[in-house]
């Protein structure tokens, strides 16, 4: 069941995403997505009563993903130009103590809404090469990668780290895996040639990373794909999505997914851990 068909965020600030379809949709912030999973709870309680419905909770896998979108914003908040690294520390502590509350809720035995009791099991990815997003080169108009995105990135993951530790001292049987998208999606853009050997993948040794497939301007790097101006502004799309790693400016293609999905699955433990998801399928955790 998907809580975040466009993104989340911690807080319930807005922020505008324009998508390929043409429609203009906001991420749905934490809080939200409990109150969603709350209900889905509630009816599960009805349909298969309380027992049954509690074991369903429990062995059910939460996914995580979460971060991304609310650094994006100090990016493109006139506003916030020059960050001082007290304000970066004090907004990681936001976004990272709100993830905490909503995570707390689901693993601990004494949560205040006994429907959420049971949670187990969870799946994290740390937030992404944020500072090298093909959107973010584009809109700075800078050959590189962002240093204050980029560094936010890296503390909320060392923050994250740290904090799903504490969980599983602070709460027996909590089971989690930690995906590192940060260094997985890093590589494959600033050394694509590497990942696109192997007869599993369809990424091919001539990926072009410092592209996006579909945008406009540099790199590809304007969220223009059919949607701009009522359909109107132009583009590029390219032929073969298959063979880049970017398909817009902050979007992976199908295929540099698919290996991203495979390390998630079944990663070594320098990638995702301490757990990974097929483990926890396989009754490992």
């Amino acid at each position: 069941m998907n809580f975040m068909p466009n993104g989340v965020r911690s807080s319930p600030l807005k922020i505008h995403l324009a998508l390929p379809l043409c429609v203009c949709l906001y991420p749905i912030h934490l809080k939200l997505q409990l109150s969603y999973f709350k209900e889905v709870a509630k009816r599960l309680r009805q349909q298969l009563g309380d027992e049954d419905g509690q074991k369903l909770r429990s062995n059910a896998v939460y996914l995580f993903s979460m971060g991304g979108n609310d650094y994006m914003v100090l990016k493109t908040d006139p506003k916030l130009s020059v960050l001082t690294a007290a304000y970066k520390m004090t907004f990681m502590t936001m976004v990272v103590g709100n993830f905490t509350t909503v995570i707390k809720v689901g693993c601990s035995d004494s949560a205040i809404p006994s429907s959420l009791k049971g949670g187990r099991k969870f799946a994290f990815q740390k937030v992404g090469p944020i500072g090298c997003m093909l959107a973010t080169q584009a809109s700075s108009g800078i050959d590189g990668c962002l240093h204050d995105p980029s560094v936010l990135a890296k503390m909320h993951n060392i923050a994250l780290s740290r904090l799903l530790r504490k969980l599983a001292y602070q709460h027996a049987g909590f089971s989690h895996a930690l995906f590192d998208h940060y260094t997985s999606v890093t590589l494959r853009t600033l050394c694509s040639s590497k990942f696109g050997k192997s007869p599993s993948t369809l990424l091919k040794s001539s990926l072009p990373s410092s592209t996006a497939c579909c945008g406009s301007g540099p790199y590809n790097g304007n969220f223009i794909c059919g949607c701009g101006k009522n359909g109107t502004a132009k583009y590029n799309l390219c032929g073969h999505p298959s063979e880049f790693v970017w398909f817009d400016p902050g979007r992976p293609t199908e295929s540099a997914n698919r290996q991203l999905a495979s390390l998630l699955w079944n990663g070594p433990a320098r990638v995702v851990g301490p757990y990974n998801l097929k483990m926890f399928f396989n009754g490992s955790s």
